[in-house]
Parts: C-alpha cells; sequence; structure tokens
C-alpha cells in the first residue's frame, strides 16, 4: 500500500535563491527601461516551475523573454491602430449625429467584451503550452465560441439574481478550463456542482461578515479544496486538505516577516504561501506517468499575454 506522501506535491525553493533572482530581475528591469521584464517574469516562472515536483519528475517552464516581448509590441501595434482607427471612427461618427455616436459607442464597447474571452483563452492556451511534467507539455483545448456561449448567458443570470447565480457561474467555468486542459494525451475531469459551491458560498459570506473578515482565511480553503477534490486527472481523484487556520497563521506571519524586512523577505513570505498550497495537495493513487504521451499545440502565441500586458501599461498610465 502506498503511503500518502508518495502522492503529494512537493516544492523545493528556497528564499535565499529566490531573493537573489529578485534582485536579479529588478537590477536589469531597471537598467534596461523596463524592457527586461519580460525575461524577469519568465525567470521567475522557470525557478517556480523547476522547484516543483511529483514522485520526483520535476516540472518546467519553457517560454521565452523574447517571444512575450515581441507579443507586447505585436499588442501595443494593435491597440494603437486600432484606436486611430476608432479616433476616426468617432470624428465621422460626430458629424452623421447623436444616434451614430451611440451606435459607435456600443459597438466599441461589444468590441471590447469578445476581446475579453480571447486573451483569456489564448493566455490559458500559451501558458499551459509553455509548461511541462515530466518533460511532457500541458495544452489546452477551449475555444472563445464555448467560453462566449458560458459567459454571456451566466453573466446575465448572475446580474439578474444579484450575485446569487454566482455559484453556479463560476462552477461552469471551471468545469470549461479543466476538461479543456491536458498534459499531453492526458485529460482531466471536474464533477463540481454549483448547488454544492452555492452553499459554500453561503457560509463563507455569512461568517466572514459577522466575524469582521476573519473568517475569509477559511472561506477561502473552503472554495480551493472544493474545486480541488471535484477534480480528476487520468480519473484519479485530486486531493486538498488546506486548513483556514493555517493560512490565517501563515498570513499573519508573512506580514511580519515582510514588515520586520522592511519587504526584503517578500520572497520568503511568497515561498511560505506557495509550499502551504503545495503541501495541501495529492492525487489518492499514483497515475500512470508511462502511458502519457507528448502532444503539441504549434498554434499556441504569446500575443494574447502581450494584449493583456499591453492594455495593463496603458491603463496604468492613464490611471496614474
Amino acid at each position: 500500500m502506498q503511503s500518502e506522501s508518495t502522492n503529494r506535491f512537493t516544492i523545493d525553493a528556497k528564499g535565499e535563491e529566490l531573493f537573489l533572482l529578485y534582485l536579479k530581475n529588478i537590477f536589469f528591469t531597471i537598467i534596461t527601461l523596463g524592457v527586461y521584464y519580460f525575461w524577469a517574469k519568465v525567470n521567475t516562472q522557470k525557478f517556480l516551475h523547476r522547484h516543483l515536483s511529483f514522485q520526483g519528475y520535476r516540472f518546467d517552464y519553457h517560454g521565452t523573454g523574447k517571444e512575450n516581448f515581441i507579443g507586447f509590441l505585436k499588442a501595443i501595434g494593435i491597440i494603437l491602430v486600432g484606436a486611430l482607427t476608432l479616433g476616426g471612427i468617432f470624428f465621422l461618427a460626430s458629424k452623421l449625429g447623436v444616434w451614430a455616436i451611440a451606435i459607435v459607442g456600443i459597438s466599441f464597447y461589444a468590441g471590447i467584451l469578445c476581446a475579453i474571452p480571447y486573451i483569456i483563452i489564448g493566455s490559458r492556451r500559451y501558458f499551459l503550452s509553455r509548461t511541462s511534467f515530466n518533460n511532457i507539455r500541458f495544452r489546452f483545448t477551449g475555444n472563445i465560441k464555448d467560453l462566449i456561449r458560458i459567459f454571456i448567458p451566466n453573466a446575465l443570470l448572475t446580474a439578474v439574481t444579484l450575485g446569487i447565480y454566482s455559484a453556479w457561474f463560476t462552477n461552469k467555468l471551471e468545469k470549461f478550463f479543466i476538461e479543456h486542459s491536458h498534459l499531453g494525451n492526458a485529460d482531466f475531469q471536474y464533477d463540481g456542482q454549483g448547488k454544492e459551491l452555492f452553499f459554500i458560498y453561503l457560509k463563507g459570506i455569512f461568517f466572514t461578515i459577522i466575524t469582521a473578515g476573519i473568517y475569509s482565511f477559511w472561506f477561502q480553503a473552503n472554495v480551493h479544496n472544493y474545486f480541488y477534490n471535484h477534480t480528476r486527472f487520468q480519473n484519479i481523484r485530486f486531493r486538498s486538505d488546506l486548513q483556514g487556520g493555517k493560512i490565517f497563521t501563515n498570513t499573519l506571519i508573512s506580514m511580519g516577516i515582510i514588515l520586520f524586512t522592511l519587504g526584503i523577505g517578500i520572497p520568503w513570505a511568497y515561498l511560505r504561501f506557495l509550499k502551504l498550497i503545495t503541501d495541501s495537495l495529492s492525487l489518492e493513487s499514483s497515475p500512470n506517468l508511462s502511458s502519457i504521451q507528448s502532444v503539441r499545440d504549434p498554434y499556441s502565441n504569446a500575443l494574447a499575454d502581450g494584449l493583456q500586458e499591453a492594455g495593463e501599461a496603458i491603463s496604468s498610465v492613464f490611471s496614474g
């Protein structure tokens, strides 16, 4: 009989190593006027993935700073062309009257809503295609049309029910993203129910309010555990035993570390939380790793990530 520890995920990263990486990333990002940010982001991803393991096999991240930077430049170009085109359309619409401006405005916001699923799908597809376990790449097969079919009606139901339907909405999104994620030719399954999640939300919100926010740590743990405990890989169920009390204690300790060290201890605090999450996660039994075959996704690219980064950069400039 296998011990439970055999099927647990582990992380062996050290705070001092991550701290030195942070210093390097900050230094080169400053002297390159922010250009190195894309390489810094990838360096951090590689470090964290390579220190995460399951049954002695390592995860890895294969993205590059170059492809992230090029994706960002392409996104900036698309946004600038779009902004200039939109400006011209608004100018012409202003000559036709208020009704024309209204139509253009509605079309603009509709376009933004359609771009969001593209960014979500594209970013997830890119990230998974660059992530591997035991030298087998992950991949994502969800498409924009299916996400829109879930998003629009369920978002409307959530709005008209004043948020009550959000548990069902969240559950459907979780099912979509999990069941369209794969490790090579191996699949993930999800069997969570909106009704069950609703009662977790109801209890969590109620006790979070009456405890002045303290119960939010237990609420977070319950939701996290629910999602993982209803997820399977090769029909083997994940098990998560994350405890709200441990999140609460870890948060207090991490805040103390960060405040006492004037921010220098952020890498140690971050790894404490990551280790807490990782140590709580396991599979009920050993998967058949030898049966997993590699399946590449040749169409993934960093453009969607670039659009997200460009959008955040532009919004920060205007908000600042």
